[in-house]
């Protein structure tokens, strides 16, 4: 039973090893309901938008994958009152860090931890939803279309308190997400989002 498990295996790499590089199908869908795309870092630390999708050549890499020198590990943490940790996400993680923040105060963290911190509809009660957990997930939801479309333009706060209550009026606008980063850019900024896709305003 291992042996035949062993040369079907060896079978499909080989024919995924014989695809064209212009034809790359998708095999399957690490979370069929979920987003496609997210960000990775590779071995010199630059973060670069990753396919979540396993396509062809991702099996083809998935052969040549050696466990002793290509492990890279990704961290993604929430605030767990139950667990005593320090804050995972740092503004100085990245070349430019920017967070959405969409549950704060519970699953979510509060306080401010990028380089530019968003809070959609004040970080709390997302439109649309019933539930923490929705509110939660509602930060993918956000990232996935802004990456779609460059949605949500934020207004900056003069502090985590007017970004809380929804009464910002600095001077400063700045999109949320979207795939190019706003390197230099810093602050806190509150974003009016709708209950239902499309969310941006």
């Amino acid at each position: 039973m291992v042996a035949r498990s062993a040369v079907v295996l060896l079978a499909l790499v080989a024919a995924v090893a014989a695809v064209p590089a212009s034809l790359d199908p998708i095999i399957s869908k690490l979370d069929p309901e979920g987003l496609r795309y997210g960000y990775l870092r590779d071995d010199e630390g630059t973060p670069h938008l990753v396919d979540s999708w396993i396509k062809a050549s991702d099996l083809r890499n998935m052969a040549r994958y050696n466990p002793d020198t290509d492990n890279e590990y990704h961290l993604y943490t929430r605030s767990n009152p139950l667990i005593r940790q320090q804050q995972a996400l740092k503004s100085n993680d990245a070349v430019y860090t920017e967070v959405i923040h969409t549950n704060i105060g519970n699953i979510g963290v509060e306080a401010p931890c990028g380089d530019v911190d968003f809070y959609p509809n004040g970080g709390i009660n997302m439109p649309g939803c019933a539930t923490a957990v929705c509110d939660h997930y509602r930060s993918y939801f956000y990232m996935g279309e802004s990456l779609a479309t460059g949605g949500f333009v934020g207004t900056q706060c003069a502090s985590l308190e007017e970004a809380k209550a929804g009464t910002c009026s600095q001077a400063g606008r700045l999109n949320m997400g979207g795939i190019l980063p706003k390197t230099g850019s810093t602050g806190i900024y509150y974003v009016r989002t709708n209950a239902s896709p499309p969310f941006s305003q």
